[in-house]
């Protein structure tokens, strides 16, 4: 792109717009707003009819740009409160150099996009509706529900999705898209003139297991419950080809009892303790489901949507990973 004064039509200045960065297409969108248009939005289009004038073009651009700003407002993911001490357990099952680097207070150098805020966006709040109606649901069989319930240990911190202290039980919620639904349960949807069919499912992440569980163990939780909710179904005929009953279309579920999870919280725990301590070694978590090896990496490891990733490649000498998926 490059600048230029904006002019009418008939050769004549354009009162308002002022400087202005000229486009693909030859339209013009002020210079400081330009990075936030779309190409699309750049094409000569008169959805309302004004004859192609700039300044009713420019006024539709104006309204792109101020929706573009505002979605931008909207979706851009903020911190969920938690209790505040030592490492969230969000953090929990993540490389120790990324928590070091997060307690240390440096600055992502790779931080969410806006499509990836989006996406968060949307399961943030489509999460927070079905944990309160869960809750609800849920009562009469295990007693009320602390929705939120905020947990601590001696070195980390964070919340519990529903706690139901009656029945000693811990409930993980994570929404997700179709891509990690299906790999988690083993569904190929088909594609061209492939068919659907089963395959073997890579299992919940170890990140959600040990966040789960870390939260359960601190609460003297009996059992704990990781659920997966995908926000694009399987669709009906393939959910027929594959003998999907219809709530396995959308939801996967996990427990463990509190005798088989006390050891995979505890050796987090240990491993947040060391991180805490200025101990850069423990750099992965243990071992809950075969994802992780004691030599670091494997497939499926989230280097390439971690926040730090390229400070990680300039400061070691790991090779860029392409998309876990």
């Amino acid at each position: 792109m490059k600048r230029r004064d904006h002019v009418g039509e008939d050769g004549e200045d354009v009162p308002g717009l002022g400087g202005v960065v000229e486009g693909a297409a030859g339209g013009g969108i002020p210079e400081a707003q330009h990075d936030h248009v779309l190409a699309a939005d750049l094409e000569e289009v008169d959805p309302l009819g004004g004859g192609g004038h700039p300044i009713v073009q420019h006024a539709h651009h104006g309204l792109t740009l101020a929706l573009l700003e505002a979605l931008g407002l909207t979706v851009r993911a903020t911190e969920r409160p938690t209790a505040g001490n030592g490492i969230r357990h969000s953090m929990a099952g993540t490389c120790g150099r990324a928590a070091s680097w997060w307690l240390q207070g440096v600055v992502p150098t790779d931080p969410p996009d806006e499509a990836s805020e989006w996406s968060m966006w949307v399961g943030s709040r489509l999460h927070d509706a079905l944990a309160a109606d869960l809750a609800a649901h849920l009562a009469p069989v295990l007693g009320t529900c602390e929705p939120e319930a905020p947990v601590l240990t001696a070195v980390s911190s964070g919340h519990v999705d529903l706690w139901f202290p009656e029945a000693r039980a811990a409930v993980e919620l994570k929404t997700m898209g179709q891509a990690a639904f299906d790999i988690a349960c083993g569904i190929w949807r088909g594609a061209g003139r492939t068919s659907p069919r089963r395959r073997e499912g890579r299992g919940p992440d170890v990140r959600h297991v040990l966040q789960a569980v870390l939260n359960a163990h601190a609460l003297g939780a009996r059992v704990a419950a990781l659920v997966y909710l995908a926000v694009d179904p399987v669709p009906r005929g393939v959910a027929d080809a594959l003998g999907l009953e219809d709530w396995e279309r959308f939801a996967a579920i996990w427990t463990w009892s509190a005798e088989e999870f006390a050891p995979w919280a505890e050796a987090e725990l240990r491993r947040f303790g060391r991180i805490l301590a200025g101990d850069d070694s423990p750099r992965w978590p243990v071992d809950v489901s075969g994802a992780l090896s004691a030599e670091g990496p494997v497939e499926g490891w989230p280097c390439g949507w971690c926040g730090w990733r390229s400070l990680c490649y300039q400061e070691s000498e790991m090779q860029e990973v392409s998309e876990p998926w």
